[in-house]
C-alpha cells in the first residue's frame, strides 16, 4: 500500500496548504484593520474607548488565526491515520 500511502500524504499537504493560505490571508486582513483603527484614532476619527474596544477585538482574532495557522503547520498525517 505504499502508492495509496503516498497519495494520502499528498491530499493532506494540498488541504494542509489551502488552510494556511486561507488563514494567512485572514491574519493579512486584520492587520489591514489594525492599521486602519491605528489611522483612525490618530487622524480623530476615533475616540480612544473606541479604539481600545474595536483593537482588542481584532487582538483576539488574530490571536485565534496565529493559532489556527500553527495548527494547521503542525498538524501531522499520522493523527488521522493510525497505521501498524
Amino acid at each position: 500500500m505504499p502508492l495509496f500511502d503516498e497519495v494520502l500524504k499528498d491530499v493532506w499537504k494540498q488541504k494542509q496548504a489551502h488552510q494556511a493560505a486561507a488563514v494567512a490571508k485572514r491574519m493579512a486582513a486584520l492587520e489591514d484593520r489594525k492599521q486602519r483603527l491605528i489611522d483612525s484614532v490618530v487622524d480623530g476619527r476615533i475616540d480612544k474607548p473606541t479604539y481600545d474596544g474595536q483593537m482588542a477585538i481584532v487582538g483576539t482574532e488574530l490571536n485565534a488565526a496565529q493559532a489556527q495557522l500553527a495548527e494547521t503547520l503542525g498538524g501531522h498525517l499520522e493523527q488521522c491515520v493510525r497505521r501498524e
